[in-house]
């Protein structure tokens, strides 16, 4: 596929619906409907859902701020009322909760709080699932073990597993993976 698409921009419920940000079109020469047309003939992608980025500034990845638990369930950051990105991640909420999924329902939206930390907001939504393991970066800070519960709590029965590393609030786990 002539597409270029960095792999923290996208998510896929894994029955044909996808979502990134804007960014896939900025970082490609050709035409949006033909990025949407190389999504749906070279992954199966039907229906492709591209929403603008939330975030002012950094790598404008949607993992930075959301993140795709299942067919059903989106986890979204959550951020104190005077962080300069709270009226944009609302109103994508807002926008999240009119979506259907696979089956045709609305998606459940799940919410996790994200801390302030050096350089940004922590971005606990860049974790990565696995199988039935839940990787989710961790910032050292005292939000750490309530990120890790709302995983759990999103995602019974699965193995949630955090990691400390040199994290930035804009390139984590599911960034680097």
């Amino acid at each position: 596929s002539p597409v270029i698409h960095t792999g923290g921009n996208y998510m896929c419920d894994g029955h044909s619906l996808g979502h990134s940000t804007t960014l896939v079109y900025d970082e490609n020469s050709i035409s949006d409907p033909q990025v949407d047309g190389y999504m749906q003939s070279y992954l199966g992608i039907q229906t492709y859902r591209v929403i603008p980025d939330i975030q002012i500034s950094g790598i404008h990845h949607i993992d930075c701020w959301a993140k795709l638990l299942n067919e059903e369930t989106i986890l979204v950051k959550q951020v104190a009322s005077g962080n300069t990105d709270y009226t944009r991640i609302e109103n994508a909420v807002a926008n999240m909760k009119t979506w259907t999924n696979c089956y045709g329902r609305r998606y459940r939206i799940v919410r996790i709080y994200c801390p302030t930390i050096s350089g940004g907001v922590a971005a606990y939504t860049n974790g990565v699932v696995l199988n039935n393991k839940v990787l989710v970066p961790l910032f050292s800070t005292s939000y750490d073990g309530a990120a890790l519960q709302a995983y759990q709590d999103a995602l019974p029965g699965y193995e949630v597993v955090g990691f400390t590393g040199s994290w930035l609030s804009d390139d984590a786990i599911h960034c680097r993976v």
